[in-house]
Formats: C-alpha cells, sequence, structure tokens
C-alpha cells in the first residue's frame, strides 16, 4: 500500500543557478575551525531496535523525493571546493547512533576501509545539515540539532 504525503517544503529550482550563494556558502565553511573532535556519549533513552538512534527525537521513515533531491544537491555544491566532504546518512556515535542528513567534514578526515566497516563514526562533522520534511516535526528536529551542538559539532 502506497500513502503519498503532499510535499510542501519549498521550490527544488531553488537550488539550480545559485553559484554565488553556494560560493558564499563554502566560504563560511572555510571559516569553521579544523578541528577533529571525538565523542564517547551514550544514549540513556529507549533505542529503536533497527536503527538504533532514540525513538524520542527521531521518526523511523524514509526520506522523501524531494528531501533526496535537496541533500544529493547540497551534498553536489559542497564537495565541488574539493575542502570538503558530504557524507549522507552517517550513524554518528553520539546519543546512540544519531544520524544526520549529511554530514560534512574537511576534505580526507574520514577514511573507509572496506576490511572493517564502522557502525557508528566517533569523528564529529564540522557540521550536521537536516533537512525538515512533513513527516518530521520541528520539535524533534530541534531536539536533534541540541545534541549536535551539545556533543561539540560547531555548526
Amino acid at each position: 500500500m502506497k500513502y503519498p504525503l503532499p510535499e510542501k517544503i519549498g521550490d527544488p529550482d531553488l537550488l539550480v543557478g545559485r553559484e554565488k550563494e553556494f560560493a558564499l556558502l563554502n566560504r563560511w565553511l572555510d571559516g569553521i575551525p579544523k578541528r577533529g573532535s571525538e565523542t564517547s556519549l551514550t544514549a540513556e533513552a529507549d533505542m529503536n531496535p533497527v536503527t538504533g538512534n532514540n525513538t524520542d527525537t527521531e521518526v523511523n521513515m524514509s526520506p522523501s523525493l524531494n528531501q533526496s533531491y535537496l541533500c544529493k544537491r547540497l551534498i553536489v555544491e559542497i564537495e565541488k571546493s574539493g575542502k570538503w566532504e558530504a557524507w549522507p546518512e552517517l550513524a554518528l556515535d553520539i546519543e546512540g547512533g544519531l544520524v544526520p542528513d549529511i554530514a560534512v567534514y574537511q576534505a580526507g578526515v574520514l577514511k573507509p576501509d572496506f576490511t572493517e566497516d564502522t557502525i557508528r563514526c566517533k569523528t564529529l562533522p564540522q557540521i550536521a545539515v537536516e533537512i525538515i520534511s512533513p513527516s518530521q516535526s520541528v520539535h524533534n528536529l530541534l531536539i536533534k540539532a541540541g545534541k549536535f551542538i551539545k556533543a561539540g559539532i560547531p555548526a
């Protein structure tokens, strides 16, 4: 069964032809201190047994088409400079595995190891990006953002 949700998160064309704005975004990204940080926070709240995420702050729904499109466009623009890498849906070692839509790192900070995978990344990103969707409440988004900031993510 399909239950389509009406998408009302904006006009995807707002990202097209915005080179000037993305140049400003890249300059802003460059201004963030280039420091690594790690955390070993553990969650005390109820965890979803499938995702490992805090069930109080994360809606376990698949991303919508518009949300996926916006993530894709942001990733392309973030990585254009070559100074930054955007990692989508990366589980961080915060609150038992909080997952931002996009985690932004200085290029080369994370290196995949295909002989041994990492379930929760201990190295925190410089930026955690969340794209709100119709299935996500603003309240839960703010709670999640607060956890990212409390853990030490600069932006």
